[in-house]
């Protein structure tokens, strides 16, 4: 359950980091579309003048208002600062406005050269310019726009900087949103853990007594059809405490994480099993690569292994076969045998509980697979199941 907490404010601040990264883009794109906008009607300007402002009479001088100096207005004409060069077909180039003194005439000639051919842009971020013909030349004008840009940089910081402290403080937030949140749950799931634990310690005495006495009455009276009734009511019991006994062991999966041998593992299980197939009718085949380890806990590990052989014995037709493999660093198991399930996804059966058609009659209470997810989970993995062309085959991923 404190995976899930920590899932949740990870989500939820990674979600919120996405929402305000987007937000403050858009604002601050439409900051410098709309100074690259202003820049664009400046450059103009000066284009429709021909590489300088034209020249205008006071008396005529009828701004229309586009903002707090308009499109055009005394305070702008007084402010811009550029340059204005004008090349022949072959590439001289004559100076027709310079008004700049941030950079010499030669170094502005040579930066207007190399703009030849383009339309609109940015120079070094800061200086807009715009490249036009005019009378068989083509005109370079270049503004220094750095200071009007000024602003919007300065936006930019600041929002960038306040999305950092807001994350931070939203980290925070939801960190004691989450305890508070799922505190119940914690408190619901560790009761269910203690459940398990105090329900596989209990079973044990009854049935340990049971067994006993039925083992006496057998020897007095001799086996009938009550007592195999019972015998088998023991099993089944058996089996469920020591399916209650893997799930309190998974309970405490990553408390104890070491390196665990698979290989050794599944041959293990396997050899155990092998004169149970045998009896079975049902040929067993077992590849494995020599030493493919993973880091977890050993015990959830070989009650993960011990299940699926288990599985595979109990619902094989003719044949069973298990893969281990390590693949650039990933393992790889693989289990498959034939089965009288139709084709398509058999997810379900990881259900606790669940237990499918070619179940009935046979041994088992639905916790055996719901085991082996629960243990992949823990240990990072990823598992898939599916019956095609007659055979089951289980994928798990570590």
């Amino acid at each position: 359950m404190s995976k899930a907490r920590k899932k949740f404010v990870i989500y939820a601040a990674v979600s919120l980091f996405v929402l305000i990264a987007v937000l403050l883009f858009v604002i601050n794109m439409m900051g410098f579309t709309m100074a690259a906008q202003d820049a664009d009607r400046i450059t103009s300007m000066i284009a429709s003048g021909n590489g300088e402002f034209a020249a205008r009479e006071s008396s005529e001088f009828k701004p229309e208002k586009r903002g707090p100096m308009g499109v055009d207005s005394p305070e702008i004409r007084s402010s811009v600062r550029y340059y204005t060069f004008r090349f022949d077909k072959k590439g001289n180039g004559e100076k027709i406005a310079f008004n700049i003194s941030a950079v010499s005439e030669e170094q502005a000639k040579t930066v207007a050269a190399s703009l030849l051919g383009e339309n609109t842009g940015w120079v070094n971020t800061t200086y807009r310019y715009r490249v036009y013909r005019h009378d068989g030349f083509d005109y370079v004008t270049v503004i220094d726009y750095g200071r009007e840009l000024l602003q919007a940089y300065r936006t930019l910081t600041v929002s960038v900087i306040g999305a950092l402290i807001c994350i931070a403080v939203s980290v925070v937030f939801l960190t004691a949103v989450g305890k508070k949140l799922f505190k119940p749950l914690e408190e619901a799931d560790r009761k269910q853990k203690n459940f398990i634990k105090e329900a596989e310690r209990s079973l044990k005495v009854p049935l340990t007594v049971i067994s006993s006495d039925t083992e006496l009455i057998e020897r007095e009276f001799g086996s009938g059809e009550r007592t195999q009734s019972i015998n088998r009511q023991i099993k089944k019991l058996t089996e469920i405490t020591k399916q209650l006994h893997s799930l309190s062991i998974l309970d405490e999966t990553g408390e104890n994480k070491e390196k665990c041998d698979l290989s050794m593992l599944l041959l293990s299980a396997t050899d155990r099993k092998k004169n149970a197939f045998q009896e079975k009718g049902i040929a067993l085949e077992v590849t494995a690569d020599t030493g493919v380890t993973v880091s977890g806990d050993a015990a959830a590990l070989n009650g993960m292994i011990q299940e699926i052989v288990e599985n595979a014995l109990k619902f094989s037709l003719t044949r069973a076969s298990f893969e281990l493999k390590n693949e650039n660093g990933l393992v790889r198991f693989t289990s498959s045998n034939d089965t009288d399930l139709k084709t398509g996804s058999t997810d379900q059966i990881f259900d606790r509980f669940t237990r499918l058609e070619n179940a009935k009659g046979k041994a088992g209470n639905g916790l055996g697979l719901s085991y082996v997810k629960d243990a992949v989970k823990a240990h990072n993995g990823r598992m898939s199941a599916g019956v095609a062309d007659g055979v089951f085959t289980l994928r798990i991923t570590l």
